[in-house]
């Protein structure tokens, strides 16, 4: 994912989760989320025809914001995973948080066989 594209993606998290009904209590902090868009945002414009010092502060605060962004899923699939919440569904939890539903993909029982070498 770019960076815009990141930035698109963390923004509209943070939009739809803002006053949630469901997310009472986010962790990480939203406050945490739009700093670390906002310092992304910041390092991206001045990567922009910057140095390789740039271009390293950029690639920090994109680490940063990534990881706040996985953290935020788990909270998310936490919620929606709550028997508490099972009226409402998980997916659409997850839907209003912005994320997108992965779908169910249990394993697969392996068949293996043997052959005669020639």
């Amino acid at each position: 994912m770019s960076v815009p594209q990141l930035l698109g993606y963390a923004n509209n998290v943070a939009s739809k989760m803002e006053g949630n009904a469901f997310f009472n209590a986010p962790n990480p902090a939203p406050v945490k989320v739009t700093d670390a868009i906002t310092a992304l945002q910041g390092a991206f414009n001045n990567a922009k025809g910057g140095g390789t010092v740039q271009t390293a502060k950029m690639n920090q605060c994109r680490l940063v914001l990534q990881t706040l962004i996985t953290a935020l899923g788990s909270y998310v699939e936490v919620v929606a995973n709550d028997a508490d919440n099972a009226a409402a569904g998980a997916d659409t939890i997850i839907l209003s948080a912005g994320m997108e539903v992965k779908g169910f993909s249990p394993h697969q029982k392996q068949t293996f066989s043997v052959s005669a070498g020639g």
